[in-house]
């Protein structure tokens, strides 16, 4: 059986109130403006979250394991990430890592 995106995205509201398609690919509605729009949705469940603790920015460096199950066309794909939470240095600031050059 093959799922409209949309059949795919009703699924994935309703498992969970915090599943994060609410955030990486809200709804749109016939009423959505600039004010009150899918982005500006997203937007509001970010703040939301991360105002309950449901999401948290991490203060220290971090590796994390991700493993993403699904299936597409029928078949099952399996996929391995590293996510890697680090410090952006500006270029200028010549900092490599622990080398300062």
């Amino acid at each position: 059986m093959t799922l409209s995106l949309k059949s795919w995205q009703d699924n994935l509201y309703e498992a969970s109130e915090y599943n994060f398609v609410r955030i990486e690919y809200n709804r749109e509605s016939p009423l959505d403006d600039k004010q009150n729009n899918r982005y500006t949705r997203a937007g509001a469940y970010l703040s939301q979250w991360l105002k309950q603790g449901i999401l948290m920015i991490d203060t220290e460096p971090a590796l994390y394991i991700h493993e993403h199950q699904f299936i597409c066309q029928g078949k099952s794909y399996q996929r391995h990430n590293i996510i890697a939470n680090v410090k952006l240095e500006e270029w200028t600031s010549k900092s490599y890592g622990l080398m300062k050059i």
